[in-house]
């Protein structure tokens, strides 16, 4: 009977091969590390530019505000000092300039938003915008009229229409807008500030993880190294040493990883 066909030994893995993977491997890590980091800037700084759109927002909002105290203060005063000029006042100006920079404000954050729910939280703004803007141009197109029954009226009683059948429920309206824009848009900033701190403890969290996985990582592959290149090295190093101090009979060790069975072969041979 013939013998069985023995299997070739399977051949060991490069060493060269090893040390590729394992560099392959601190490589990802490294490159984990700085995904995440690009990942938190970028977070970061969409948290920060809400933040800061907020706080913009809410200037603006106390701007118009003050503008419009400003304008029905003007519109009393002039009242009482008598006269029927019809001309709009720089109180009246101001408020409308004021108004047109929120609403141009309101347009760039929709041009800058990088979410449908973002925009859509913008356009509701744009509406309140618009609904301030008309509340405005209604008060001052009437008190408009009202200036321009004469050149001179009553004063108490201009001031009293003016206030009474002009502003009335105009400006109750008009402050309840600018306290919802004020609240939301603190709402806003406290989420952002809320977002960028979440932002901050999850790469704290993260970065910790990889820190220790890097650190594990060098730690084997330093093993590796020393494992699959030095300490082949210096057996066979001390190998060809013993033979040429003459021991003879001296022999590589066995079982050597990678490229260096081959070597321990052929010395040994």
């Amino acid at each position: 009977m013939s013998a069985p066909i023995q299997a070739a030994p399977r051949p060991a893995a490069s060493i060269v091969t090893r040390l590729g993977l394992g560099f392959g491997f601190l490589l990802a890590v490294l490159a984990a590390a700085a995904v995440l980091a690009v990942w938190g800037f970028q977070r970061s700084r969409e948290d920060l530019r809400r933040a800061e759109q907020s706080f913009v927002q809410l200037e603006t909002m106390r701007t118009v505000e003050a503008a419009f105290d400003r304008y029905l203060l003007r519109e009393i005063t002039r009242r009482l000092g008598g006269g029927g000029d019809p001309a709009e006042s720089a109180e009246a100006a101001a408020l409308r300039g004021a108004l047109l920079i929120y609403r141009r404000q309101i347009g760039a954050e929709i041009a800058t938003a990088t979410s449908d729910a973002e925009r859509d939280e913008e356009r509701s703004e744009m509406i309140r915008a618009a609904a301030l803007s008309d509340l405005f141009e209604t008060i001052e197109a009437q008190a408009m009229l009202d200036r321009s029954r004469g050149p001179v009226f009553g004063a108490a009683d201009s001031a009293q229409v003016f206030l009474a059948a002009i502003v009335a429920q105009r400006d109750a309206a008009f402050r309840a807008v600018i306290f919802e824009v004020l609240a939301d848009e603190r709402g806003e900033a406290r989420a952002a500030f809320a977002g960028l701190e979440a932002t901050r403890a999850r790469l704290i969290l993260v970065a910790l993880g990889l820190s220790a996985l890097l650190v594990v990582s060098l730690g084997l592959y330093a093993w590796l190294l020393h494992r699959g290149l030095m300490r082949p090295i210096r057996a066979l190093a001390g190998a060809v040493q013993s033979f040429g101090e003459g021991r003879m009979a001296e022999r590589a060790p066995g079982g050597m990883p990678g490229e260096f069975s081959i070597l321990a072969d052929g010395f040994n041979g």
